[in-house]
This record gives structure tokens, C-alpha cells and sequence, in this order.
């Protein structure tokens, strides 16, 4: 009988959160203030945002010298299920169903020669069915502007004139000029809180240590898995700000960091496997990277973005000169928290059996809106097909307990 009326509860405890009666946890925000010395992260939730101090909209010349970013109330950076918010006029928060609306804005004429503002809703992490089932971030975002250099790949451009200000003040907060030297102190603490650390909803057995747990996906046939770690391998063939190893096992949660400066692109880290083919190449190949933290106002991928060439390919064995290459068949992700799949197609008939494998990630950061600040963690998330011949495959392992 008890066990009936617990299974009840459940039901009735299940209709009245689909219908609406009960509320899902208001999303779990972080502020940081622009503040001199610069504070921790302060924990909040969508909800609760409105609560928060509140300065004025800051005078032509404030915050310029530091000396006056004595108290709370202005905006240097908030954090979204991992993803970075900076470099706002103005910042609005609300609930939005089980997740948060956060809204940017920037109007200061001295500063920006149009306006513009991106539009972001942030939803807890879900079971991503792109990705085998894993989880995964669920961020969606709308910019608009007049200036085409605005646009980013994976958000929905639209006009200024269609953008609408959130109309209740109490949610709007303002962010505030910081000088380069106080700034930089700032980005330091932005890889604090990653995007697993948002574990509401998420049942206990796929939590672990308080974060939602990394699982090895599956691969069929002939696949050959390895993983992107942060161990040094250098690579003749390109100069890349990092550059890092491919492995047969999984990394350990480590994370590796990078500013990609403001209206710049780069190729940001090559990933190489220092492992021959030992035969002949495979079609297909398959790549997904995890940013623990990032940024909405950056993209990248294995392709080109601006002036950087991203791309995979097979590389002598002397790692010196690309034999073949070939860029995913996705558009440029948005360098926001989460894991990013990448898939290529190319059936490598010009790749040597001497040769090896390498992935360029090439990352772009957006003009007038200050630095890009990415931490990529390595894990059993970070894994790659790689397109060798089965008899390099390592021993299948198991899925993961998710």
C-alpha cells in the first residue's frame, strides 16, 4: 500500500509541474561585479536577479581610473549554465519557463557606432540526442543590429529595429568601463563555474562529485576512438596558440584556457594524433571538443573563420606539411559552454599510410565587445573517430553509466 501511494505522489507530483502548478528551481546565475580589487562570483538564481544592488547608468568617464568600482551594483561579467555574459551597456534577466531570458544591449553612441543587442535563452542541461544521449547544454540565441559584423553563426540575425528592451526596469543592471589592467584581473575567474556544475533536474546516477557526469559514447564497426587531451605535441605543419595531443585514453577532467582577442581570429588549439594510419585511410571522421566555459560572442570550428583556416587532415609522419585536409560539414559553432560535434565525409584516398592525424580548431572573437575567454576540459566527452584502418583500433570499451 505504501509503495502504491509513493508511485501516486510521483504521478500527481509529475502532472503539476507539466501543467504548470509547481515551478521548476529558478535557473542559478553567477554575477560578478565590477568591483577594485575584483570579487568572487556571487551565486543567484534568474529569479532572484531583480533583488540584486543596482547602480545608475554610469556617467561619461566612470570606472575609467578604477578608482571608483568600490561597491556592487555594476556589471563585469554573469555566468549562464557556463556560458560568459560581458561586455554589455545593459544586462536584463528573466525566467523564461524552466530556464533564463537574459538579455544584452549595447546603445552608447561614443562607443558603438550602431546599436545592437543579443538575446540569449539559456534552458537546464538535457540529454542531447545529436550527440548519442549524452548531456549537454541547451542555449539558443537572436541578435540584432544593422551592421552585418554583428552576425554570428548559430544565432538568428535580425534588424534593430525589431529588438525590444525588456520593459520592467528592476531587471535591468548596467555594466560599466574597466580599465585593460583591472579587466584582465576579471577574465582570470571566468573558468570558475562550468557548465556541469548546473545539476538541477538531473537524476542522482548521473551525478558525480556534484557535477552531471562525463560518459564514453558508443562507436560502431570498424571505428577507431581516440581523445583530445592537453598534453604538449608540437606540429610543424601549423603554429596554433595551443598545441596539444591526441591519446588513446580519456583525459581527467583537466582544462586548458584562452583569450582570443577582441575583433581577432585565430587557430586557437591543434589537437595532433603522433600515431601512423598503418594502413590505408577509412572514409568519415568525427570530432567533439567540450568548452567547460565560453562565450556566446565567439565561433569557430574545423573550417574557416575570418582569416584562419581550421580544418582536419592526415599529416606526414614528420609532422611538416598536411597531406590531404577537409573542414566539417557543420556551419561555425558558437563557442558557447557545452559540447561541440563536428562530422567530415571525406573518404582520405590522398592520406598515406606514414601519415597521422590533426585537428585545427580556428576561433573568432567579436568586434567591440572585449576579449573571448574559452576553457576546453578534457574528458571522455572529448573524443574523436579517427578514420584509420581497424587495426588500430584499442580495445572497445564500454558505455559509461550516465
Amino acid at each position: 500500500m505504501k509503495r502504491l501511494l509513493a508511485i501516486l505522489c510521483v504521478i500527481i507530483t509529475l502532472h503539476l509541474v507539466l501543467s504548470g502548478f509547481v515551478q521548476a528551481a529558478p535557473l542559478k546565475v553567477y554575477v560578478q561585479w565590477a568591483t577594485n580589487p575584483p570579487q568572487d562570483w556571487q551565486q543567484t538564481d534568474c529569479q532572484a536577479w531583480s533583488d540584486l544592488p543596482k547602480r545608475p547608468v554610469p556617467a561619461v568617464g566612470r570606472g575609467q581610473r578604477g578608482d571608483d568600482l568600490d561597491s556592487p551594483g555594476w556589471i563585469a561579467a554573469i555566468n549562464v549554465v557556463g556560458t560568459i555574459v560581458r561586455g554589455w551597456d545593459h544586462y536584463a534577466l528573466e525566467p523564461d519557463g524552466e530556464g533564463c531570458r537574459v538579455t544584452g544591449w549595447n546603445d552608447d553612441v561614443e562607443d558603438f557606432s550602431m546599436p545592437w543587442a543579443e538575446v540569449a535563452l539559456f534552458l537546464p542541461p538535457a540529454r542531447d540526442p545529436k550527440i548519442g544521449g549524452r548531456y549537454n547544454t541547451r542555449n539558443y540565441f537572436k541578435r540584432y543590429s544593422d551592421n552585418q559584423a554583428n552576425e554570428r553563426p548559430g544565432a538568428d540575425f535580425h534588424p534593430w529595429s525589431e529588438f525590444v528592451k525588456p520593459r520592467d526596469d528592476s531587471v535591468v543592471r548596467h555594466g560599466v568601463y574597466i580599465p585593460d589592467d583591472l579587466w584582465l584581473l576579471h577574465q582570470q575567474r571566468w573558468p570558475d563555474h562550468g557548465w556541469r556544475e548546473w545539476t538541477d533536474g538531473i537524476p542522482a546516477e548521473s551525478i558525480k562529485d556534484g557535477l552531471i557526469a562525463h560518459a564514453l559514447p558508443e562507436h560502431s564497426g570498424h571505428s577507431v576512438t581516440r581523445f583530445l587531451r592537453d598534453g604538449l605535441q608540437a606540429n610543424g605543419a601549423h603554429t596554433a596558440s595551443d598545441e596539444f595531443s591526441i591519446q588513446s585514453t580519456a583525459g581527467a577532467g583537466e582544462t586548458t584556457s584562452e583569450n582570443v582577442s577582441v575583433g581577432t581570429d585565430e587557430l586557437a588549439v591543434m589537437w595532433t594524433l603522433n600515431e601512423e594510419a598503418g594502413g590505408t585511410w577509412e572514409s568519415n571522421a568525427a570530432i567533439s571538443f567540450e568548452l567547460s566555459v565560453g562565450d556566446s560572442t565567439a565561433s569557430g570550428g574545423f573550417l574557416t573563420v575570418g582569416g584562419s583556416a581550421g580544418h582536419a587532415a592526415c599529416v606526414n609522419t614528420g609532422l611538416t606539411a598536411d597531406t590531404e585536409t577537409d573542414t566539417q560539414n557543420e556551419s561555425a559553432f558558437t563557442m558557447d559552454a557545452g559540447i561541440k560535434a563536428a562530422t567530415f565525409t571525406t573518404s582520405w584516398t590522398s592520406c598515406n599510410t606514414t601519415d597521422k592525424f590533426e585537428a585545427l580548431l580556428a576561433v573568432s572573437c567579436a568586434a567591440d565587445h572585449g576579449n573571448c575567454g574559452l576553457t576546453w576540459v578534457y574528458d571522455s566527452d572529448s573524443v574523436l573517430t579517427v578514420p584509420y584502418p581497424a587495426a588500430a583500433a584499442i580495445p572497445k570499451r564500454r558505455m559509461l553509466k550516465m
